[in-house]
């Protein structure tokens, strides 16, 4: 993944969700990211505690104490930190977290391309209140704008996905445009997951990639035809102890299988194995 930046001349910046381990931060930094992204206030502390030098809070946050103990956390180990905002409350909290800590605090707009989940879409009239009211802080910086195209994980092909990704970045683009053309030059156009990373084209007017997954792999990729089975890093050995007319029983259940399920019946077979 980091060679597929590089080579388009983009920043890394993966997400720690999936794995939230040190030691595999620091590798994916090692290999040349430019920082960290998170979802969770604490999981920022953590980081930041552990030495990492620029995390992106990448979920609303509208819990002021919450805001407060991470930006003093950046403050006493001399950290950036990176905060999204979709929301009038969003960027209230973040403007008198900031303030009361007597610091300027970079945020990013996140933006919704289609996931419908959180962010303010394309031609929602609060956008530009969002960025009039970040505007008017002296304590927040408008750095960019950040996406997150989820539905991508529901893809049925890699051309549906290539075009959720394509989607994605020209929203981004004309996004960018419209809030300079409202005062606030940005400098970063942040998109992210997975799936459309693996199999992106088109990197004209992104500057930043937030993939998480990749890290490990899983079936969602190998279903969509954008990765190989040989590239999912977990996997869970198991013994035949039973067998009937129509099942084989092994020994691990939920417990020890994910319970997170793509589709109903079974998984992926292979009677070279059985």
């Amino acid at each position: 993944m980091q060679e597929h930046a590089s080579k388009n001349h983009v920043n890394l910046r993966p997400h720690a969700k999936t794995h939230k381990s040190i030691d595999i931060a620091k590798m994916v930094l090692d290999a040349g990211a430019v920082g960290l992204t998170v979802s969770k206030p604490l999981e920022a502390r953590k980081f930041i505690e552990a030495g990492f030098r620029d995390v992106t809070l990448a979920y609303p946050v509208v819990v002021e104490d919450k805001l407060d103990l991470t930006i003093r956390c950046a403050q006493q180990h001399d950290a950036t930190l990176n905060l999204t905002v979709e929301s009038f409350v969003g960027v209230q909290v973040a403007a008198s977290s900031a303030a009361k800590n007597n610091h300027v605090l970079n945020v990013l707009i996140h933006v919704d391309v289609g996931y419908h989940r959180v962010g303010v879409e394309e031609h929602d009239p609060r956008l530009a209140e969002l960025v009039s009211l970040i505007q008017q802080s002296p304590s927040l910086k408008l750095m960019g704008i950040l996406s997150h195209a989820g539905h991508s994980y529901g893809a049925k092909s890699r051309e549906e996905c290539e075009e959720i990704g394509e989607v994605e970045r020209q929203i981004m683009v004309r996004v960018k445009a419209t809030i300079e053309a409202l005062g606030s030059p940005i400098s970063v156009v942040s998109v992210g997951s997975t799936p459309t990373e693996l199999c992106r084209q088109n990197f004209d007017g992104i500057t930043e990639l937030r993939p998480g997954n990749y890290i490990f792999q899983d079936r969602t990729p190998v279903r969509t035809g954008v990765s190989s089975v040989q590239n999912v890093s977990l996997t869970v050995v198991a013994t035949v102890v039973s067998s009937n007319a129509h099942y084989f029983i092994i020994d691990a259940g939920s417990k020890v299988l994910s319970t997170d399920m793509y589709c109903s019946e079974h998984g992926s077979v292979y009677p070279a194995a059985a």
